[in-house]
């Protein structure tokens, strides 16, 4: 079952309550069950410090490979392979 908590008008999406699924009859909630490697969901950190590149198509096309073939979010393998 789907909660929605809100509707965003300008993008005509709504907003899904993510974690009503594990709420319980006494109003307190399930612990979360722990994610499979390379399931996709966004990073909290992520959000606040996101960053859009535009790369080369070949280059984007040879990452989100690389992504698939090691099972990973493509923010994660970029993540691993930038220093620092």
């Amino acid at each position: 079952m789907l909660l929605f908590v809100d509707y965003v008008e300008a993008t005509r999406t709504f907003v899904i309550d993510g974690s009503f699924a594990r709420k319980r009859p006494d109003w307190t909630y399930a612990p979360p069950v722990p994610r499979e490697r390379g399931d996709v969901e966004a990073r909290p950190e992520a959000l606040s410090d996101a960053l859009g590149v535009r790369v080369a198509p070949d280059l984007a096309e040879a990452l989100r490979k690389r992504a698939d073939q090691e099972g990973v979010d493509l923010d994660r393998l970029v993540d691993r392979l930038t220093p620092g």
